[in-house]
């Protein structure tokens, strides 16, 4: 199974990350924005099922670029998983400028449906494929200040 992996550098996504490895014949691209510490020392011990990339959400132009060059490493695609978010603060609402709150939206909402329909075209090339989008618990349970 060849898997994409947005927000793998994430507390979900890089959990998700690891239980990909543990499947048998996976191969995993994991994203990361900023920061790709959480992620080097699982590639350093799965070099050949595990690669990770960057990608900037907020950076429309480039997302498919970087879509398409990690389906192209690995061959395909049979999953891709939208584990990326941004997190406002409690006073998120009251304190954001138009700026942040694009940001947030951008990483969290439009980001991730740009790189799904990028992932798409090669999905359906299979037989069997998925898209997993994962959601935040402030989707479900009201969050003050935030939601």
């Amino acid at each position: 199974m060849k898997v994409v992996v947005l927000g793998g550098s994430g507390s979900v996504g890089l959990e998700i990350t690891k239980a990909l490895l543990s499947c048998d014949e996976c191969q995993v691209s994991s994203s990361y924005c900023k920061n790709p510490d959480p992620l080097q020392g699982l590639v350093e011990q799965n070099r050949d099922l595990l690669r990770a990339f960057r990608i900037d959400l907020e950076d429309f132009a480039s997302i498919e670029a970087v879509m398409r060059g990690e389906i192209n490493h690995l061959g395909g695609l049979d999953v891709i998983v939208n584990a990326a978010g941004a997190a406002g603060k409690p006073d998120f609402l009251i304190r954001a400028d138009v700026e942040r709150i694009e940001s947030v939206i951008s990483v969290n909402l439009t980001g991730p449906i740009l790189a799904t329909k990028f992932a798409v075209p090669f999905l359906l090339e299979k037989q069997k494929s998925a898209v997993l989008n994962i959601s935040s618990v402030s989707a479900v349970v009201p969050t003050g200040g935030v939601t």
